[in-house]
């Protein structure tokens, strides 16, 4: 039996094959796990075993998936373990199970803690070359980097690991003297860099480890399974019911201090008018209590202390922008409200559109994600914050407004409640099935349903990409399977199974119980939604979606369920294709996407990158001519001035973005242009026109 050593210690290394110098010594983390974690873990096991769609036990090949993964979790480009030290692992390789059975953490408390000790030695050693300056690398020499090292050998002694490191940070410097940089602030930048990696991870604690490990066990069974800690299980909640309760900022870490990015309009920081974005919290007190120093701390345990009931009070010790004195800091005390996340909510516009003779009126829809608020649905509120209530009442308005088409917008959509997913479509459908729910033991629901007559009954056109996911699939395949609308886009992420949350003492378990599919009786598992037209491609599906994770779940047909048709789409389809490519075959901003797509495809595809300065030279002016070009041919398209440079593009963005800060944040005729949205608005007046003579229904009454 090999022990392992977990006292804590603080290493002060002179590693072997590197220059000497005076180093920064870290405090290695060392964890104790409680029985609380053993159980946690025991329970995690044992309903993914019994409610995941798989049904299958944990054993031996799940035992060797989950060693894998954490592993890889840990160390993904095999920088830090050494050959010796997975060897010496291989011990667990299939013996997860047996020791989760046994109640045991033993395997975590071992790998977490050589992981440790490897990563502050790493850290150390990367302080004492980088105190000579990156003048100690010659970048004359014929030397280069593996591109990817996720299924590389892992480094045979600390030797080949030094010269491993040596050349990442010989390209770290090279790349920083590509950009312009002197070596002594090329210096200082990856100093700072790697001394903030290591404080970073000197702030995990024994739960953030925990949590790991248990997650590297629900990706053992599929890609969307996972368990939350009691603090993500919040969190998760927030963002579902798209409220908290907190002063309405925004934090980030900044090296030792919590910065604020910005506030939340109307919220209580905004409206008690002594916090500014950029702004440093130093230190927290709660009500009359002392204010307590969190100079230094992570920024979630910062959060914890910010956030606190409505009608509670925070007092902030606060750095004021642009100060440094930490002797003239300045109290601010706010009463905390339930704060609106209304960045995540439906929103709705009206846009004018010219077809060729008249300006029509078209509604948008932009819907970032699936929002329910559980608490006040199983409450049974009637004025529950959801998707589909919002929704609701955006359709109320764009009636009074007299649109003529709507446009829903779920780019970047990656899903959330299904149950919204069902009713968001009940708005736009009459009664049916709107997807099918298949469960691990093969049985088939189809309760998930449209149960009401359709609000709005006029053109439609929905639009996707490749972040588009789950729910945001649901919602288009039954606007395409029920020849509702038409689809425009590209192809979907393909994640076509569903999630429970399931609560114990120890957090909650996010399971996969299920997989869905459309009422055709496909899935959407791996191809996703196909559009009836589709745009370039920004996002390669190789990369991106379903099909790139490891251990996502196969499926089969199912039985198709019988359903009206609203419009023939078939027959409206080839005449919207046509406009559609009569307008973007020339089209700067879609010419530019497709060759942008292209050239990108032809990157990277190396397997090593050269440390020799005069190559990469080359290498980065031939890359920057091409993406010159490729910009040139968009302006030149648009009847815009050329460049000569890559640099006017970036002084021209610029300028935009100065114009851009001093223009009101509600005055849209300075929002950015989305050409993807207007060409969709196009296809929506194109589907008005074609539809106009079938004296199909707009609006429809009904309360909800």
């Amino acid at each position: 039996m090999i022990k392992g050593s977990f006292k804590p210690i603080a290493l002060a290394l002179v590693v072997s094959g590197l220059s000497v110098g005076t180093a920064t010594a870290y405090e290695q983390n060392v964890f104790e796990f409680s029985p609380v974690e053993q159980e946690t873990l025991q329970d995690i096991a044992g309903m993914l075993e019994s409610e995941h769609y798989s049904r299958q036990t944990l054993n031996d090949a799940y035992s060797e998936r989950w060693y894998e993964l954490y592993l890889k979790s840990l160390d993904p480009s095999r920088l830090f373990f050494l050959q010796s030290d997975i060897d010496e692992f291989e011990q667990f390789r299939f013996t997860l199970d047996d020791h989760t059975l046994e109640g045991s953490l033993r395997p975590l408390e071992y790998i977490n803690a050589r992981y440790n000790q490897r990563t502050f030695e790493r850290y150390e050693a990367i302080q004492v070359l980088l105190a000579n300056g990156v003048e100690v690398f010659d970048f004359s020499q014929d030397e280069a980097l593996a591109r990817d090292r996720s299924e590389a050998s892992w480094p045979e002694d600390m030797n080949e690991a030094d010269d491993l490191w040596r050349r990442y940070l010989k390209n770290a410097a090279l790349s920083l003297k590509l950009a312009g940089k002197e070596p002594a602030a090329a210096t200082e930048t990856l100093q700072k860099r790697y001394d903030n990696q290591a404080r970073r991870l000197s702030q995990l604690n024994a739960g953030d480890a925990f949590d790991q490990y248990a997650n590297a066990l629900t990706l053992a069974y599929d890609p969307h399974s996972s368990y939350l800690s009691p603090r993500a299980l919040e969190n998760f909640e927030i963002s579902m019911r798209l409220q908290l309760e907190g002063i309405g900022a925004v934090l980030q870490q900044d090296g030792e201090y919590t910065k604020i990015v910005s506030l939340v309009n109307n919220g209580p920081a905004d409206k008690e008018g002594n916090l500014s974005p950029a702004d440093r919290i130093v230190g927290v007190g709660q009500g009359d209590s002392p204010i307590e120093d969190v100079i230094g701390w992570r920024l979630d345990d910062v959060v914890d202390l910010v956030r606190g009931d409505s009608g509670s009070t925070v007092r902030l010790e606060v750095l004021k922008r642009g100060s440094d004195d930490l002797s003239s800091t300045v109290e601010v005390a706010i009463v905390r409200e339930a704060v609106q996340l209304e960045e995540s909510a439906a929103s709705g516009e009206v846009h004018d559109v010219w077809d060729g003779e008249r300006i029509r009126k078209v509604g948008v829809i932009t819907i970032p994600k699936f929002y329910m608020d559980m608490e006040a649905y199983r409450n049974r509120d009637p004025n529950f914050r959801s998707t589909a209530n919002d929704v609701f009442d955006i359709l109320r308005e764009m009636e009074a407004e007299r649109v003529e088409g709507i446009v829903i917008d779920l780019r970047n959509n990656g899903g959330g409640a299904l149950i919204e997913a069902d009713r968001l479509t009940d708005l736009f459908i009459d009664p049916g099935v709107v997807v099918q729910i298949r469960y691990g033991d093969t049985r088939v629901s189809r309760q998930h349903r449209a149960r009401h007559p359709m609000i709005y009954s006029g053109p439609l056109v929905v639009m996707t990409n490749r972040l588009s996911a789950s729910a945001s699939e649901i919602f288009a395949g039954a606007i395409m399977d029920y020849q509702r609308g038409i689809v425009v886009g590209t192809p979907t992420f393909g994640k076509g199974t569903v999630q429970s949350i399931e609560s114990f003492d120890g957090g909650a378990l996010k399971v996969t119980e299920s997989m869905f599919y459309r009422v055709n009786g496909q899935s959407t598992q791996f191809d996703g939604v196909v559009p009836h037209i589709q745009f370039p491609l920004q996002y390669d599906p190789s990369d991106i979606g379903e099909s790139a994770y490891p251990y996502a779940l196969a499926w089969e047909p199912i039985h198709a369920v019988d359903h009206n048709v609203w419009i023939d789409t078939d027959r409206y389809v080839p005449v919207l294709t046509a406009e559609h490519r009569a307008r973007t075959s020339d089209d700067g901003d879609f010419n530019y996407l497709r060759e942008r797509y292209d050239w990108m495809q032809t990157q990277g595809l190396q397997s090593e990158i050269t440390l020799n300065y005069d190559q990469r030279l080359r290498e980065k002016e031939e890359f920057e001519a091409s993406a010159l070009a490729i910009e040139n041919n968009r302006r030149a398209l648009k009847g815009q001035d050329l460049l000569t440079s890559l640099d006017e593009l970036d002084d021209a963005n610029d300028e935009e973005l100065d114009v851009d800060l001093e223009v009101s944040e509600s005055d849209e005729e300075n929002s950015p242009p989305d050409f993807i949205l207007d060409e969709s608005t196009y296809i929506l007046v194109d589907l008005i026109n074609l539809t106009r003579s079938e004296n199909i229904g707009r609006w429809v009454q009904r309360d909800d």
